[in-house]
């Protein structure tokens, strides 16, 4: 990628370039998605590889440097189906955002957008669910038994927390590259198995179903708890790519 000095008239770049050079820099191994107006740009290399990746027009926006720049853009109403898409291609993206307003002094203000905030709402987002799951679950458990546990706000209220904890290796995650993805994903899913495992089930609730010809209902519900832990992982990265494109729009 071309690359150009920063120090104050010397840099022979246009100003918006010059910026998108500096941000460039310190996200080297990521496509840089830099918003301007209602579509957020890419240049040089960037912008081949999103073509490439999205299958998206490559184009020139003016010259810099004294050469032609290499310009790919996505409307920010869309721009959620692109990230997924690179997502999935294992390619990871730095968000560039405009966060100030238009001056005629030289390029708008402009900050990364960090995955941090996302990851941590995705966490709780995803716990809540999972622990409503898990509660519902084992109140079948229990009328299936005839022994349904008893409701207590504190012990949901716990169980939902526990659970946003172990959201967060997935949560976190979530814009890594693929394999890291994944991994973080089913980190999630493997600690919070174990933990149905011990908690949802006993021994001796599955013996009471066994015992009284109900093997289809207890095997429906090793199903219902191992759907809701492989989708567990799934949900905090969806959630966490999701709010992260809504907070970029905002």
């Amino acid at each position: 990628m071309t690359s150009g000095r920063t120090i104050a008239g010397a840099d022979p770049h246009t100003p918006v370039i010059r910026q998108y050079l500096e941000f460039k820099a310190q996200h080297p191994d990521k496509l840089l998605f830099f918003r301007m107006g209602d579509f957020y740009e890419l240049f040089y290399e960037d912008a081949r590889a999103a073509a490439r990746l999205l299958d998206i027009a490559l184009t020139r926006r003016g010259m810099s440097a004294g050469e032609p720049v290499p310009m790919a853009g996505v409307p920010v109403h869309a721009v959620d189906t692109y990230l997924a898409r690179l997502l999935k291609a294992g390619q990871s993206v730095a968000i560039c955002e405009q966060v100030g307003e238009a001056h005629g002094r030289g390029p708008m203000e402009r900050r990364v957008v960090r995955m941090a905030v996302a990851a941590g709402v995705a966490a709780l987002v995803a716990g809540v669910a999972m622990g409503a799951a898990t509660r519902v679950l084992m109140r079948l458990v229990g009328l299936a038994v005839g022994h349904p546990a008893e409701f207590s706000w504190p012990g949901t209220i716990a169980i939902a927390v526990l659970f946003a904890l172990l959201a967060v290796p997935a949560a976190a995650t979530a814009a890594a590259p693929r394999a890291v993805r994944t991994g973080g994903r089913w980190v999630t899913a493997a600690v919070a198995g174990l933990g149905c495992a011990r908690n949802g089930i006993s021994d001796a609730q599955a013996v009471v179903l066994a015992e009284g010809g109900r093997l289809w209902l207890l095997a429906a519900l090793i199903v219902a708890f191992g759907a809701a832990v492989v989708a567990f992982g799934w949900l905090a990265q969806r959630v966490a790519l999701g709010w992260a494109g809504r907070r970029v729009k905002e």
